[in-house]
């Protein structure tokens, strides 16, 4: 690998690095998704345009393909998640017994709040996803030689997200992880719109897990 490169990957997992401990300072202090996810969305948010300007050159290509009905199609999947609480909390209710045993998976409660604040996350992952893609790619890397590279990155950065969440949610993220190492390259590089539909795939994954988890028994008594 060139000198640059080097340096660009070293930028990129040191800022990776500095936001997670960030988070966690939030955390402590008792602003997590659900009780502080005001201040949870503006740091993420902070946090991605930060990302977006220091990597603006080998961001340019997904930017420029940025068009108007992609921010309508984007608006229009929020408003499906919302749709999709109020149906579950409707006809279902959260899994009491799961919640207690793993707090920290938030998305188990379906809270709104979480909803708002979890999707400013997600840009700021896709976004170092993206940079990190296409980093790589501008350096010569194939989609195969970027799968590779993924798929162990996902496992590392999702172990200290399986040992907070416990046995059962540790596999089900890191198995996910790998999975997501597999598809997120090829997504992004070989369809149409691939930085959208990576997107997407982001944020299904969160909607299908709450919706595969939710207590659908009855609520009448």
């Amino acid at each position: 690998m060139s000198g640059t490169l080097m340096a660009s990957l070293a930028a990129w997992v040191g800022l990776w690095i500095a936001v997670g401990a960030g988070f966690v300072l939030m955390t402590r202090r008792g602003y997590d998704y659900i009780r502080g996810w005001k201040p949870t969305s503006a740091y993420f948010l902070a946090l991605s345009i930060v990302a977006g300007m220091a990597f603006g050159d080998t961001l340019r290509h997904a930017l420029e393909s940025f068009r108007v009905h992609h921010l309508g199609f984007l608006l229009g999947l929020i408003v499906l998640q919302f749709a999709v609480h109020h149906v579950a909390h409707r006809f279902g209710r959260p899994p009491v017994r799961r919640i207690e045993r793993a707090p920290h998976v938030y998305w188990l409660r379906m809270d709104a709040r979480y909803l708002v604040s979890k999707t400013f996350e997600i840009l700021f992952q896709q976004t170092m996803l993206w940079i990190l893609v296409l980093m790589l790619r501008e350096a010569g890397f194939g989609v195969r030689e970027l799968t590779l590279v993924a798929v162990p990155v996902f496992g590392i950065v999702h172990v200290p997200i399986a040992m907070l969440v416990g046995r059962f949610f540790g596999i089900y993220y890191f198995v996910s992880s790998l999975f997501a190492g597999l598809i997120f390259p090829y997504v992004i590089l070989t369809w149409p719109d691939g930085f959208l539909w990576s997107l997407i795939c982001h944020w299904g994954y969160y909607l299908v897990s709450q919706l595969l988890f939710w207590d659908w028994e009855s609520t009448e008594t």
